[in-house]
């Protein structure tokens, strides 16, 4: 009995005092006489974050423009565009989706799926815009291990085709004798530019030539107020409905 009174004395609150110790980390050295080392928990490493993605669009039309022509090449009705994109995660680094489902939709309709399917061609049919879906409605993170559903729409217009006049002159002005003036096709769906027909007229005289260049000439004895213009009408020799026009009001000096 005085054996266990002497325990519960003594050795009872030390070890008490020495668990205490090592969750809530002080020293109970001066009550027990024991000299405890401090319990260091580890840090806790923050849950990443999973990437948002952005998607790097790129589209190209197949229509008709001049060699040196450097912008994009804009698509008409009926045209066929080439469209294809890359997936970039937060950090800017390009994602590899080679073997991720990918799922396109014209329009809210299927129009093709694979796997690793970054690029499709389709045709504009309609007059107003087609709106492009890329749906990858499962796509696995293999760092993350999280599948999630992510997606872009892009609408694609349809455009008109274009007219450009050129003459020799830099002012675009006329002067006595012969002045030459050059039809410039513009987003056309036609792979050259001998399927296109340019019609001419010059002061409202039809002009007999069908090519994109025209000779004007202006004779000495020229009055000023003899000439309007000049009109083009460009147009596809395989469709009727596919043209463009230009009107051309010029100055003599």
């Amino acid at each position: 009995m005085i054996i266990f009174k002497l325990l519960k004395k003594y050795c009872l609150p030390a070890i008490s005092n020495a668990v205490l110790g090592l969750f809530f980390g002080f020293s109970v050295s001066a009550q027990t006489g024991l000299n405890l080392p401090l319990l260091k928990l580890p840090p806790i490493a923050p849950i990443p974050e999973p990437p948002n993605y952005t998607f790097l669009i790129s589209w190209r039309s197949s229509n008709f423009v001049p060699s040196v022509y450097e912008g994009r090449v804009l698509p008409i009705k009926n045209s066929m565009v080439e469209i294809g994109f890359d997936l970039v995660d937060t950090a800017g680094k390009f994602v590899d989706v080679s073997k991720q489902k990918i799922q396109w939709n014209i329009n809210h309709e299927p129009y093709q799926t694979g796997v690793g399917l970054k690029k499709i061609k389709l045709f504009i049919n309609s007059s107003d815009k087609d709106v492009v879906e890329i749906l990858m409605s499962n796509y696995t993170d293999s760092k993350y291990k999280t599948s999630s559903e992510i997606s872009r729409f892009i609408a694609l217009s349809a455009f008109s085709p274009k007219a450009i006049l050129h003459t020799s002159d830099p002012y675009q002005a006329f002067h006595i004798g012969e002045n030459r003036v050059v039809a410039i096709p513009y987003f056309f769906n036609v792979n050259s530019i001998n399927t296109l027909l340019f019609n001419w007229k010059v002061d409202g005289k039809k002009i007999d030539n069908n090519l994109n260049l025209l000779s004007v000439n202006i004779p000495e004895n020229n009055i000023i107020n003899n000439y309007s213009g000049i009109n083009l009408f460009i147009q596809n020799t395989n469709d009727q409905f596919e043209f463009a026009q230009k009107t051309f009001n010029f100055d003599i000096k």
